[in-house]
């Protein structure tokens, strides 16, 4: 009788799935802080737009006190604002405090994005923004 010899070769062997496996996951683990840096920039984000849009509450109560800068939320007639990461936004002696929480990161958490009125010239006011967090995560126009 004629032995038939079938040399089945289809498939990987477990080296070479391994090796795959490997570089993957190196790939993965190098690419990683990059992606969290990421998500934390676009958290301190959410912080500056939700402060921005407060900076028509100030502008309208200063021009119509004097050239005077609310003291609180109330004073200024603004109820506050929360975001997704943002736990609060307040109005403190007419600087507009964005405070980080809910599902912020907690690299971030309980840090401030503060914009500041720096000069007022007849119906203008300059902003200064400051972030009390790693500066890496700080929007631009806050460095």
């Amino acid at each position: 009788m004629k032995r038939i010899s079938i040399k089945n070769n289809k498939g990987f062997t477990l080296l070479e799935l391994m090796i795959v496996v490997t570089i993957v996951a190196v790939i993965s683990v190098s690419a990683l802080p990059i992606f969290v840096d990421k998500i934390i920039r676009d958290q301190v984000k959410e912080g500056l737009t939700l402060a921005e849009s407060v900076k028509e509450v100030v502008y309208t109560y200063t021009n119509a006190h004097a050239q005077t800068f609310p003291i609180d939320n109330t004073e200024a007639g603004f109820p506050g604002l929360k975001g997704e990461f943002v736990a609060s936004v307040e109005i403190v002696d007419g600087a507009i405090i964005s405070t980080f929480g809910n599902n912020a990161n907690l690299i971030i958490k309980d840090k401030h994005l503060t914009l500041t009125p720096t000069t007022t010239t007849g119906t203008y006011i300059s902003w200064k923004c400051t972030f009390d967090g790693d500066v890496k995560f700080a929007p631009y126009i806050c460095k």
